[in-house]
């Protein structure tokens, strides 16, 4: 498929399973012509916090944007419904029969706190992506 076509789209995942969203993205994209359509899948990075816990400092990894699975796809035919039907994979972001690509969600008629969620994720993807290519 031609790259001009593909967008970007957020699929919603269970929290702490982005990793495993991904795997079977990227499995079911070998095996089977899913990967004619979906040609990136990137989950937003993580940061390293430190607690102490019992008088030890303990290192964690916290999800800037937890649940989100981002992926750069052409979307025809049944390909929202196989990617709906992935493992962990609750829905796109809004949840709407015709599911909007990133820059596309300015157009909806979504609520305040949608809003506020879809810009912090598009802020906070476009710093990640900013500093990868430096």
């Amino acid at each position: 498929m031609t790259e001009e076509r593909k967008k970007w789209y957020v699929l919603r995942a269970v929290s702490g399973k982005e990793n495993k969203v991904k795997e079977y993205l990227e499995s079911e994209m070998k095996k089977t012509d899913l990967g004619k359509y979906v040609s990136q899948v990137l989950i937003p990075p993580t940061e390293k916090t430190y607690t102490i816990r019992n008088g030890k400092k303990v290192m964690k990894e916290r999800a800037y944007l937890p649940g989100y699975v981002l992926i750069e796809a052409e979307l025809t035919g049944d390909v929202v419904h196989e990617l709906k039907n992935i493992n962990y994979v609750a829905g796109f972001l809004p949840n709407t029969a015709d599911p909007p690509s990133l820059c596309g969600i300015r157009r909806l008629n979504v609520s305040s706190a949608q809003w506020m969620s879809w810009r912090k994720l598009e802020t906070r993807w476009m710093l990640s992506t900013m500093s990868v290519k430096m």
